[in-house]
C-alpha cells in the first residue's frame, strides 16, 4: 500500500512540475520592408501562437489523467503583448477571456483568468 501511494505521489508531483515553452511558426517565404532588392530593415521571422508543455512525465501524467491543457494555451484573439525586464511575455487574450504569462527562465506558463468571483471579461492591455 504504501508503494501504491508513493508511486502516485511522485506522479502527481511530476504533472505538477511542467515545463512550457513557446509555440512558434516560421514563414514559409523570406518577408521582409522594405521589399527586395532593398536592404531589410524589418524582417519576419517568426511568430508566436501559444505556450505548448514540453516532454517530461509531467505531460504524460496529464495524458493519462486526460488533463491537457494544450488547447487553451494556443491564443485565439490575442490584442496586447507586454515583456518585462526579466523577460516575462504577457498577452491579453480577448477570446479566451484570459492574460498568458509566459517566464521563459523557468519554462513557466500561467493562464490568469481573474477571481473565482471575478472573471475577466475582455482583457484589451497588459504591462509590467
Amino acid at each position: 500500500m504504501k508503494k501504491v501511494f508513493l508511486i502516485t505521489f511522485i506522479l502527481l508531483c511530476a504533472g505538477c512540475t511542467a515545463k512550457h515553452s513557446m509555440r512558434t511558426t516560421h514563414p514559409q517565404v523570406s518577408l521582409q520592408w522594405p521589399h527586395v532588392p532593398n536592404k531589410a530593415k524589418v524582417t519576419y521571422v517568426e511568430s508566436v501562437q501559444g505556450f505548448a508543455v514540453s516532454g517530461g512525465s509531467g505531460s504524460v501524467f496529464r495524458a493519462i489523467a486526460g488533463n491537457s491543457k494544450s488547447e487553451n494555451d494556443l491564443f485565439l484573439m490575442p490584442v496586447a503583448v507586454a515583456t518585462g525586464s526579466d523577460g516575462r511575455i504577457a498577452v491579453a487574450d480577448m477570446q479566451r477571456q484570459c492574460v498568458h504569462l509566459y517566464v521563459p527562465a523557468k519554462n513557466r506558463y500561467t493562464r490568469i483568468t481573474g477571481y473565482e468571483s471575478h472573471r475577466m471579461q475582455s482583457p484589451v492591455g497588459v504591462g509590467f
